[in-house]
């Protein structure tokens, strides 16, 4: 898969399905049967506003519906642009709460992602 550049692209993985938000992301894809979450590359203002969009859904979404978050990069999700802290507090309490993840790499995130149960 591709990395840089804008995109939001879908990774098939049989009928589960991964979205990956990098830089400038501005583009859309509608998950599919089985969407396993998404993944959120450093990035600015765009990626930001992804983040808060999918963060947005999963706060209203029951259980069932909360599509896992992974952003990779500590240091920038936690100091360059602290999304972190705020996505940690809106989630406390909620259904997404066990669904936002931080990571270092992308390898850390696809081994989180690939052990999430499929439907």
């Amino acid at each position: 898969m591709p990395l840089g550049g804008p995109f939001l692209t879908p990774g098939p993985l049989g009928l589960r399905s991964l979205c990956v938000v990098g830089d400038l992301g501005t583009g859309r894809v509608q998950p599919v049967l089985g969407f396993l979450g998404v993944v959120f590359l450093p990035g600015a203002a765009g990626t930001v506003q992804e983040v808060f969009q999918d963060a947005c859904e999963n706060y209203y979404a029951t259980a069932d519906l909360v599509a896992p978050m992974v952003l990779v990069g500590e240091r920038h999700w936690t100091a360059t642009v602290p999304a972190w802290p705020l996505l940690k507090s809106l989630s406390a309490g909620r259904a997404m709460e066990q669904h936002v993840h931080l990571v270092d790499t992308v390898d850390e995130a696809a081994a989180l992602i690939s052990a999430t149960p499929g439907p």
